[in-house]
């Protein structure tokens, strides 16, 4: 198996170039996916410019003049952002074995009852 310089090397060699795959979040706008040359301490959001979180995906090789900028997934309309961003209201949880099942009682209903039963 060929290692990953070797084949960076070969690579280069036919024309090939370096490139890194990032992606950014804008709060606006949402993310969006492109290759760069050169990795920077932060990136903008390409269509407002705003400063945006950034995650690095992979580096590869391209012989494309320039991977742009491709939204992947948009922003949260602002009625989803509220709701996110709102800590949810803790749910109850009951679990199963307290549901009443094909019309029985529940288990302690079960034994309260045989209990009168017997003491009748």
């Amino acid at each position: 198996m060929e290692s990953w310089d070797g084949l960076a090397l070969g690579l280069l060699a036919l024309g090939y170039r370096r490139i890194h795959f990032i992606e950014i979040e804008c709060g606006d706008h949402g993310a969006f996916r492109a290759g760069v040359a050169e990795l920077l301490d932060a990136f903008t959001c390409p269509r407002c410019g705003k400063s945006a979180e950034t995650g690095y995906l992979a580096r590869g090789f391209t012989r494309k003049p320039s991977v742009e900028w491709e939204l992947v997934s948009p922003a949260l309309s602002e009625g989803l952002k509220g709701e996110w961003r709102e800590p949810a209201a803790p749910r109850k949880h009951q679990p199963d074995h307290y549901k009443p099942r094909s019309g029985r009682p529940p288990r302690r209903q079960a034994e309260q009852v045989r209990l009168q039963i017997g003491a009748g």
